[in-house]
Order: structure tokens, then C-alpha cells, then sequence
């Protein structure tokens, strides 16, 4: 399998779920598969997310292939705000290439995100809703051109 130096990491919240199609973690789990930088992390939700998700249309194996559940770190576990949380653990990912994160939450909790202080905007983005899924196909495109090339050869 071809491994593909992807532009972003991925950091979903428990929200995130809830709105995402199957599909879209099907393309993520390609994603993370296929990942040259660190494929182990391209794709992570907190644990402390990951409990609050519910009664959500996927089952929890789909979501736990497609993502790694991750502890919160220690230098977080102080941090009281869970999405103070979650922007802190995505920037952390960014001291690394492809030193850029993406934080996929739902189009409710989109707003809280921007607003936070602890949002600064540069190497992290907050997408939700089609925004997310358009960004995620279009690295997936990144993964079935790989794929055709390969076969070509």
C-alpha cells in the first residue's frame, strides 16, 4: 500500500460523530492507513471524547479503526475546558509534519471552537458539516490516485 504524505492530521470530537456519514469514516480509515508521516496518530479522538459518544448510527469498531482513542496528555490534565482541551492536543500534533491539524467537530459546536482563546488559527482548522466532508474526500482523492498509479505500473 502506497503511504502518502497528507497535508493535515485529523482530531474529531465526540460531536463530530454525530453528524458524519459512514462513508466519511470508511475515507478516514483509508486516510489513516495510508499516511507516511505517523500513521498511528493521523486520525485520533481524546478518550474523554470518545466516552461521550453515544447512541450514534456507527458502531464504536468503525469509529475506533478509523480513529486512535488517545489519552488526554499530561501537560492537559489541568485543562478543564474540553475544547480548550482539544485545540492544545491538536497544536501539539503540529510540532510534527505535516505540521497542520484538522479539528472535525458538528456545525453546533463549530462556533464554540472559534471562539475559544485558545484557537489561534494557524497551522489548525475546525470544520464541520459539508466543509469537513469535502475536505476529508478531497485527501481520500489524494489515496485513490496513489492507488491508481500504482496499478498502472
Amino acid at each position: 500500500m502506497n503511504k502518502i504524505p497528507y497535508s493535515h492530521l485529523f482530531v474529531a470530537d465526540a460531536a463530530f460523530f454525530s453528524e458524519t456519514e459512514q462513508a466519511v469514516l470508511l475515507q478516514l480509515l483509508r486516510i489513516r492507513l495510508t499516511s507516511a508521516h505517523i500513521k498511528e496518530f493521523h486520525n485520533t479522538v481524546l478518550d474523554v471524547e470518545f466516552k461521550k459518544i453515544g447512541d450514534v448510527s456507527h458502531s464504536v469498531g468503525k469509529i475506533k479503526a478509523a480513529f486512535k482513542v488517545v489519552p488526554v496528555p499530561e501537560f492537559l490534565s489541568d485543562e478543564d475546558n474540553e475544547i480548550s482541551t482539544t485545540i492544545r492536543y491538536a497544536f501539539s500534533l503540529t510540532d510534527d509534519p505535516p505540521y497542520k491539524a484538522v479539528i472535525l467537530t458538528s456545525s453546533e459546536a463549530h462556533k464554540l471552537y472559534l471562539e475559544n482563546p485558545h484557537f489561534k488559527g494557524s497551522a489548525i482548522q475546525i470544520l464541520s458539516g459539508d466543509s469537513a466532508t469535502t475536505f476529508v474526500q478531497n485527501l481520500y482523492r489524494q489515496f485513490t490516485r496513489a492507488r491508481e498509479q500504482s496499478r498502472m505500473q
